[in-house]
């Protein structure tokens, strides 16, 4: 994946966290592949292990720590991030040069396939990938593929194969994991400041991307650093308008119509100077779920809310700018005025 070093770490072995409960289940999934090639072969649907959860909490830093480090899956694993994709001219010489990298790491027998920043949708690279490397060799070789999601719930391929399979949610850090994430930064000489693993996991909410972002420079840095994350994906010209409605509907639980009208009201009459206020809770909704910034709440998809860290980033700049909207915004939203950080 294309990073960028102001805002994402590289892999680093030295700074992994492992989340054992997800480790112990993967490599129970990567026995019984192997296992399965021994005898009859591997059943359709236990060849793909789908990693979903929001940017930031970790799925990359998985598939690298299994490629380069995990002695059950790194002599069998071929790490492909698919955002690679964009810097060919071709797809055919894409296609091409993922071939050969799986020749080079694998032969002519199964593998594992590490697929990265897998996108809700096709275009003509991912489709000849599809076509000529990631179906025959699950069809025909046997392999296992474990892919992690751009977008939390939506998969690009069409083949059924790779569209089958287990879905590992990855959860952020508990504090526990959180606190061993800050020693590990601070052995390193990352740390730029003295915190504590309780303060940091009430302000990240565990997300480890935010974690890292909040040790390593002031609060407020931290929290436009993960937004500046978000909005990589955005069209620069409509980052403000997302910024300003993220803005509006921070200190909502759910976003429903209704009470994004009455946010946007109060807004609107706060800010008389803003040159655009939506007219309608539709149009705020629409373009937060165009770019994942407002999600099916996890167990019930019929409720959309905000990415909790976007949500929490917003929230402790918006006090930081305009504590008396942020009041405003909070006791419209729960009924009661909630003391001012």
């Amino acid at each position: 994946m294309s990073i960028d070093p102001l805002v994402v770490a590289d892999y680093d072995a030295a700074l992994f966290v492992v989340r054992e409960e997800v480790r112990q289940r993967l490599l129970a999934r990567v026995g019984a592949w192997q296992t399965a090639q021994q005898g009859a072969g591997v059943p359709a649907g236990d060849q793909v292990v789908i990693l979903a959860g929001e940017r930031g909490v970790g799925k990359t830093w998985l598939l690298r720590h299994l490629a380069e480090q995990d002695p059950q899956v790194a002599p069998l694993a071929v790490y492909l991030d698919l955002e690679e994709r964009l810097g060919f001219s071709m797809p055919e010489h894409y296609v091409e040069a993922v071939k050969e990298r799986i020749r080079q790491r694998r032969g002519g027998v199964e593998a594992i396939l590490l697929l990265d920043t897998v996108p809700s949708q096709l275009d003509e690279s991912l489709r000849a990938l599809e076509d000529a490397v990631l179906r025959p060799h699950l069809t025909q070789r046997g392999s296992l593929a474990i892919m992690a999601l751009m977008h939390p719930s939506q998969v690009c391929w069409r083949a059924p194969v790779l569209r089958a399979g287990e879905r590992y949610p990855l959860a952020p850090f508990d504090q526990a994991q959180t606190r061993e994430q800050l020693q590990r930064l601070g052995r390193a000489g990352l740390m730029t400041r003295r915190v504590q693993a309780a303060t940091i996991q009430r302000y990240s909410g565990g997300l480890p991307l935010l974690n890292y972002l909040l040790a390593t420079r002031a609060r407020a840095e931290a929290f436009e650093a993960l937004l500046a994350h978000w909005f990589s994906r955005v069209p620069p010209d409509e980052r403000e308008r997302i910024r300003r409605y993220l803005e509006v509907v921070c200190t909502l639980d759910v976003l429903e119509h209704a009470p994004i009208r009455r946010m946007l009201e109060l807004f609107c009459s706060h800010c008389p100077d803003v040159a655009e206020c939506p007219a309608h809770p539709i149009g705020v909704l629409n373009l937060l779920r165009k770019y994942w910034l407002g999600q099916p709440a996890p167990g019930s998809p019929g409720c959309i809310i905000l990415v909790g860290s976007v949500g929490r980033a917003v929230r402790e700049l918006l006090k930081a700018r305009d504590a008396d909207l942020y009041a405003k915004l909070e006791e419209a939203a729960h009924g009661v005025s909630r003391r001012r950080e």
